[in-house]
């Protein structure tokens, strides 16, 4: 402190001088602006001197007013005053501030010369040039170090973790580069070789003695066991300002033996595990690492091609997205196509895009560089029944799986599936994306199909695709019968051994059920007719129909905007088992999926003619919940085509017989129905009092998609009446509904709320 200043008031008067807000002296840092923030304010303490230097640098401070900005923020520096007729900082004008030093990006610090005259170790590899993408994580470590400077009794510990390929290393040696101000008394570095191909990894007591023999110890002194050798090593680094960077961890006993005991130094662990014993016991700060997104993907591909990236972006896009955006993919690819100029980027993503190709054309004579060999580092690893976990998730359809399904497609119980897909999590080759769903990148996907054709045979294979199917369709069946407790069900048959199906015991969780899957319901249906399971698939068919009617992805209730492509395709692969069936009612459904399917071909008439044959035979079933689902798929048919008044026949025949049933999700809909008709009509005072009983309906029985859609179409017919304020109120609900369920029909109601504000 000089003359009763703080580092934060003095670094607040700079600021204030130099006429530059929070936000703009952290841009020109290369700090967040919450950081400046904290600095003013006295929340951080101890700034690092490398921290200071940005600012100083940022404020284009004099030499004495740095010496000066330094000393305040460390008093042990000190040379005892201030120099004679100084004050805090010079109030002279000093012109504008200085530039972001040459090179740096909005967002990120730039890269520091070495420190001149370093008196301590610097092992640090060389960092990767033209270093693109992770901004966000970047300035994760920055905020790290900035508050790790503000304590006083913790040693810093941050772990990185990520899949095989995933740019740990690059990134871990690209900030420690930047970040070489901070630790004057220098940098420490040792790859531990986790994962290396052959097989030994660094131990604890060879990683010490290397840091031992590069502080000077010489051998002589060095202790003969392992903790005598740590206590040394943390001995010598007591007191002392060094950044340390154990690359390539396998495991939290090999990384403890190398943290200091004392604060002051920085530890930087990357590792495909996750290590979680650090992040319990010591502390240890998790930086998980995804794959790039897609402007960083595109970004890094361009910087390895060159100039000639910009010139064909939709093949770049491509290679991005053949490489599933796996940073060590990507540098492959650019360095592939850098070594052929002459070729177009085009005709390098047809190669890429070519099934079972790209780990072949990624292929390199560099066991570091080479995918398989990098993604079998940590295969080998794993456990012999989570290795064939592994293999077998090859085979799964859709973008995830479950514990459940899992251990299905594996045949072992419920809890074993779970602790193997917990040890694939920390390995790193599968990532829980949503509690309890996994799912790994394209190209992992592929390197386990090679294996596991491989090693699984053709049998052990197709039982495994069995029993997986079986999980998938024992469920549905029973979620079935719980949306629809009416409906005939089919006869299915027992589960094979080893299949897991999930236990669901209520229509809510039935109808969540449904959501979380419906993805890898249509990609297993899609896979079970095409490798000859055709049961599996028009009885999963069967299992949707009223889900997808319900939720008006293939089905005309209320304000239906069928997700054509899916659903199309999931009732087309059922129409021909469907055909097969002898009895009235399979005839019916075969009618009534024909009428979806025109429905969302918008041939309206065929849509029409088809519910009028499936009602016919339904009828003769007696089967009325399947009379009403034909009954609406008519009133959709004649809403659309304009034939408003047999429109409104069928919906007052839908809520009959939904009253008939006891169906109250089926009034609630009927209702929805009669307004939707009436509003066509233009009778909108009988529509609201139509859509009014709906949304009561509906939130009675919990349905809040049907809800929300039926109150927006409220509001429309109140701002019909001239009721803006009520309408406003009606979309207000509907919206705070569709946001729960992350829906995309929210943002038509923002649009209406925009347009009535």
């Amino acid at each position: 402190m000089h003359g009763g200043w703080t580092f934060g008031q003095l670094l607040r008067a700079g600021r204030l001088r130099a006429a530059a807000t929070q936000e703009q002296l952290a841009h020109r840092a290369g700090l967040s602006a919450r950081h400046v923030r904290d600095l003013e304010a006295g929340r951080i303490t101890r700034p690092r001197p490398g921290t200071v230097a940005l600012l100083a640098d940022a404020l284009g401070l004099s030499a004495g007013e740095r010496e000066r900005l330094l000393t305040t923020a460390r008093p042990e520096a000190m040379a005892g005053h201030d120099p004679p007729g100084t004050t805090p900082l010079d109030t002279t004008p000093i012109g504008q501030p200085g530039p972001a030093p040459s090179g740096a990006t909005p967002g990120a610090r730039p890269a520091p010369a070495p420190s001149a005259g370093q008196a301590g170790p610097a092992q640090l590899p060389a960092a990767l040039a033209g270093f693109t993408g992770r901004a966000a994580q970047l300035r994760r470590l920055d905020d790290l170090l900035d508050r790790a400077a503000g304590q006083s009794t913790a040693l810093a510990v941050v772990l990185v973790v990520g899949t095989a390929g995933i740019g740990k290393t690059t990134l871990a040696l690209h900030w420690a580069h930047r970040a070489r101000p901070a630790f004057p008394d220098g940098q420490l570095y040792v790859d531990l070789r986790g994962f290396d191909p052959s097989g030994r990894a660094v131990t604890a007591g060879e990683a010490v003695r290397g840091f031992l023999d590069a502080l000077g110890v010489p051998a002589s002194r060095v202790p003969a066991d392992l903790p005598a050798q740590a206590a040394l090593f943390r001995s010598l680094l007591a007191d002392r300002r060094m950044l340390i960077v154990l690359d390539n961890a396998r495991d939290a006993g090999q990384v403890r033996p190398l943290l200091p005991g004392a604060p002051g130094c920085l530890v930087l662990v990357t590792a495909r595990g996750d290590l979680d014993g650090l992040v319990a016991a010591e502390g240890a700060h998790l930086l998980v690492l995804d794959l790039l997104g897609d402007a960083e993907a595109a970004e890094l591909l361009a910087a390895r091609i060159g100039p000639r990236a910009r010139e064909e972006p939709e093949a770049l896009a491509r290679l991005a997205d053949s490489c599933a955006r796996l940073p060590l993919a990507l540098a492959l690819v650019g360095a592939r196509a850098a070594l052929r100029p002459q070729f177009p980027l085009g005709q390098l993503a047809g190669e890429l895009a070519e099934a079972g190709r790209v780990l072949d054309t990624l292929r390199s004579a560099d066991a570091s560089t080479d995918l398989r060999a990098v993604f079998s580092w940590s295969h080998r690893m794993l456990a012999p029944g989570t290795a064939r976990l592994f293999r077998l998730l090859s085979l799964a359809p859709g973008p995830d799986i479950t514990g459940p399904a899992a251990a299905s497609l594996a045949g072992v119980g419920q809890g074993r599936g779970a602790a193997m897909l917990a040890e694939l999590a920390r390995a790193q080759l599968v990532s829980e994306h949503a509690p309890g769903r996994f799912r790994f990148h394209d190209l992992l996907r592929a390197y386990a199909a090679e294996i596991c054709a491989a090693e699984d045979s053709a049998e052990q294979r197709r039982a495994a695709l069995h029993r997986l199917l079986d999980h998938y369709l024992h469920t549905a069946c029973r979620a079935a019968l719980l949306l629809a407790p009416d409906r005939e069900p089919i006869e299915v048959k027992p589960p094979a051994p080893g299949a897991v199906p999930r236990r669901i015991g209520s229509e809510r969780a039935a109808l969540a059920w449904f959501t979380a899957e419906q993805a890898v319901l249509a990609a297993s249906i899609r896979r079970a007719a095409e490798e000859g399971f055709e049961e599996h698939a028009w009885q999963l068919v069967w299992t949707l129909a009223d889900f997808l009617t319900r939720r008006g992805n293939a089905g005309p209730r209320g304000a239906a905007r069928p997700q054509r492509d899916d659903a199309h395709t999931l009732y087309r692969l059922g129409l021909s088992q469907w055909a097969d069936l002898a009895e009235p009612s399979g005839q019916a459904r075969t009618e009534l999926s024909l009428a979806l399917a025109y429905s969302q071909q918008d041939d309206y008439h065929a849509t029409l003619h088809h519910s009028e044959l499936a009602r016919q035979r339904y009828e003769a079933a007696g089967h009325r919940a399947g009379q009403v689902l034909a009954v609406v798929g008519m009133w959709w048919a004649c809403l659309q085509l304009g034939d408003l008044v047999p429109s409104l026949a069928h919906a007052r025949r839908f809520l009959a017989l939904s009253q008939e049933l006891g169906d109250r999700f089926g009034q609630a809909a009927a209702w929805d129905c009669l307004g939707q008709t009436r509003q066509r009509m233009g009778e909108h005072g009988q529509a609201v009092d139509s859509y009014a009983a709906a949304v009561r309906l509906f939130a009675l029985h919990g349905e809040d998609y049907g809800r929300a859609c039926s109150l927006i179409r409220l509001g429309d017919s109140h701002l019909a009446l001239g009721a803006a304020q009520t309408a406003r109120v009606c979309w207000r609900e509907a919206l705070e509904l569709l946001e729960k369920l992350a829906h995309p029909e929210r943002h038509g109601v923002l649009k209406r709320l925009a347009a009535a504000a």
